[in-house]
């Protein structure tokens, strides 16, 4: 199940970073700048979860089969 989560938390940050590279960046008649620049810490936010998510689950399997084999 934790490794669904991480998936899951995996591609909303990476949607979130591939939107953000999409989405247009412009400046208007007053020469203000409007981007979407929350996309980018939300994205790496959520990819840096996965990866805590997965690096958990990859220490405990290590651990059950440390067990396992004494």
């Amino acid at each position: 199940m934790m490794v669904v989560i991480g998936a899951i938390l995996l591609c909303i940050g990476a949607g979130l970073l591939i939107i953000q590279t999409l989405s247009p960046a412009y400046f208007d008649e007053q020469g203000i700048l409007h981007e979407n620049f929350f996309l980018i810490p939300m994205g790496f936010l959520f990819v840096f979860s996965s990866l805590i998510v997965f690096f958990i689950v990859g220490f405990k399997k290590l651990i059950e089969s440390v067990r396992n084999k004494k």
